[in-house]
């Protein structure tokens, strides 16, 4: 299960029978995915209307749920990071910008550091994150 339009659309691809997504406005989500050469229409293609806060899922229906670039736009950043631990079976995986000046995304007061990424994973019940360090952005792999 997907929260990231690039991602999805090349898993969508690869298995379309297994691809998954959520987000909170169709609209703007599938606008995405087709500037990323991706057509929702295809079959196997699986969308769901929700919020990181509330995934629109059974209790451990994935293996993995990718988060991207979206504790930035959490107003509470503890339920999206909750509620994956109940779609999961194995892991999280989250994506974020690095706690730096950035000519692209959110500012500064917005981002997290990795010691808060960490503190938050502790405290909605999943193991210390295991971070690698991307080109412009942080790659955070989190299991139960």
């Amino acid at each position: 299960m997907s929260t990231n339009e690039r991602l999805l659309s090349r898993d969508a691809r690869l298995a379309p029978e297994r691809a998954r997504a959520c987000s909170p406005a169709r609209e703007f989500f599938t606008a995405d995915l087709m500037g990323w050469g991706f057509r929702p229409a295809q079959p196997g293609f699986r969308f769901r209307e929700g919020t990181a806060e509330s995934l629109p899922y059974p209790d451990a229906a994935f293996d993995l749920v990718f988060m991207g670039l979206l504790f930035h736009e959490a107003d509470d950043r503890l339920k999206p990071m909750q509620e994956p631990l109940r779609v999961i079976r194995q892991r999280v995986a989250i994506l974020e910008g690095p706690y730096e000046t950035q000519d692209f995304g959110p500012g500064l007061e917005e981002r997290l550091t990795e010691k808060e990424m960490q503190e938050l994973a502790l405290h909605a019940g999943l193991a210390a994150p295991q971070t690698t360090h991307l080109h412009s952005l942080v790659l955070y792999l989190l299991g139960k």
